[in-house]
């Protein structure tokens, strides 16, 4: 899944409601972690959180912060989800905070990682986050895991005349800030791209 992402294989998008995804997404997850004993707080904004995604991503990603979040919280803790029109915040219950960075890495577990963690969650979440231009952080919040979902845009927009031209550059360090010369490489090995740059 990890590599299809990168690749670029999920080129249909469409706004999706990331409060429509929680609204039938969360009691499932709830009845499945329900031993834990979790309270759930839940806060919505006036207007829904709207991306622009693969909605079979979108569904991925919200699920995959959800039940890391259930997965990892303590016993009796509890799981905060607010979603305001910009931005969704899921906060769980934690005893000390984690690495910032190595928490979306592939295969990332804590020093008591859960055997029932892959530790490819997080990875597949950031991934679908960065093609949907959303960015997803983690913070450790008053004895809480914080985890941020927020609408990005990095892309450098020109416009000349009546004409829009988007920066390839900017576009291809925000899906890949460590080597943006493989989303170009990806992009240009696409036969449609060569049919219509006319090589």
């Amino acid at each position: 899944l990890l590599s299809r992402i990168e690749n670029g294989q999920y080129t249909e998008s469409e706004d999706v409601s990331v409060d429509e995804i929680l609204e039938n997404l969360l009691p499932d997850l709830m009845d499945i972690y329900e031993h834990k004993q979790v309270r759930l707080l839940r806060k919505q904004g006036e207007q829904p959180f709207i991306i622009r995604c693969n909605h079979s991503l979108a569904q991925i990603l919200v699920s995959n912060l959800v039940k890391n979040a259930l997965l990892h919280n303590a016993d009796g803790g509890e799981l905060q989800i607010l979603t305001t029109p910009d931005s969704l915040v899921i906060k769980n219950t934690g005893d000390t905070p984690l690495d910032g960075e190595k928490l979306f890495r592939r295969f990332y577990h804590s020093i008591d990682g859960k055997k029932d963690s892959t530790g490819l969650g997080l990875a597949i979440a950031r991934s679908i986050a960065r093609i949907s231009f959303l960015r997803l952080t983690y913070e450790w919040q008053d004895g809480m895991h914080c985890f941020l979902l927020v609408k990005e845009n990095k892309i450098g927009i020109l416009r000349v005349g009546n004409a829009n031209y988007i920066s390839l550059t900017d576009l291809a360090k925000y899906q890949n800030s460590s080597d943006p010369s493989f989303t170009v490489k990806n992009w240009l090995r696409r036969i449609n791209t060569i049919d219509y740059i006319g090589l």
